[in-house]
């Protein structure tokens, strides 16, 4: 078994070879990827001839249980990767992310000293992407991307935009699309929920089991997720965030070359589960444990 289970849920194409190049250059070892991709049954043979250029990192390759895409469904998706990992500590990703060399070592250093109920909240950083051939989308533009996919249109795009290696740490930053606050602000353990994003973050996968994982009422929507399970963490599983600058992951964003998944309903909607969650945990009578 791996001591770590790094877990990606990823609803576009493209991306997969960010994942493995910097999986590939990191210190630390002992670890699995486990992607749960909604996109698995149009690309699983592809998928797994990229991971050939990749040898060493063990992989599952894994279909969300259930699968309702294209409607946003980020919590099933994250569920089911959880369900299939194996190590004894989870670090949580996105797609389109890329991890310095020291990043693993740093998640697995802390969790050999810290007991059960401790997280290790590591930095972000969107950066901008290189030239891809990849046709972009509105954020409107859903099923034009649906279509465009059934096609076999963007067939040539499933694991790579790129059609040559990059060098993903030195693409320049994204300044115009928000940041991490753990970029700048050093709480050693802090009060503030929000600053759990499921980005290059980590903790043992018993803490995130023993609260009922990532809550898939909010799917059919976004946003909430990270928040609500941050809280129930701090609530019921006693958990301390423990935060640092570095490694910092970085994350290319590809925001504005796809389209939003489809909702069901508008983002408030998710604020009331969120918000009735918090009042449901408070009514249990558990003490608030951050310090």
């Amino acid at each position: 078994m791996p001591y770590l289970s790094v877990v990606c849920p990823t609803f576009r194409i493209g991306g997969i070879d960010v994942l493995f190049d910097g999986l590939q250059r990191q210190h630390f070892k002992d670890f699995e990827l486990v992607l749960s991709d909604c996109l698995y049954k149009s690309r699983a043979k592809e998928v797994e001839e990229d991971a050939r250029k990749f040898p060493g990192i063990r992989f599952k390759h894994v279909e969300p249980e259930p699968n309702i895409f294209p409607v946003s469904a980020f919590a099933a998706c994250s569920n089911t990767a959880l369900r299939h990992a194996h190590g004894e500590v989870v670090v949580f990703i996105t797609d389109y992310t890329w991890l310095p060399s020291n990043c693993l070592e740093a998640h697995a250093e802390f969790h050999k000293q810290m007991g059960v109920n401790h997280a290790l909240l590591l930095p972000h950083w969107y950066v901008l992407p290189p030239k891809h051939n990849m046709p972009q989308y509105d954020n409107l533009e859903l099923e034009a991307y649906i279509a465009d996919l059934e096609s076999g249109k963007l067939d040539a795009l499933k694991v790579s935009l790129w059609n040559n290696a990059q060098d993903y740490a030195n693409l320049p930053e994204d300044t115009q699309n928000g940041y991490d606050r753990k970029c700048t602000e050093l709480y050693e353990s802090t009060t503030d929920e929000m600053a759990f994003h499921g980005k290059n973050e980590s903790m043992k996968i018993s803490a995130v089991l023993d609260v009922g994982g990532w809550n898939e009422a909010f799917d059919g929507s976004h946003p909430y997720q990270d928040s609500e399970l941050a809280a129930r963490l701090a609530y019921d599983g006693g958990m301390y965030f423990w935060t640092r600058r570095e490694p910092l992951a970085l994350i290319v964003n590809m925001r504005h070359t796809f389209p939003l998944l489809k909702r069901l309903r508008p983002p408030d909607a998710n604020r009331i589960i969120w918000l009735n969650s918090m009042r449901a945990a408070l009514e249990r009578g558990r003490t608030h444990s951050w310090r």
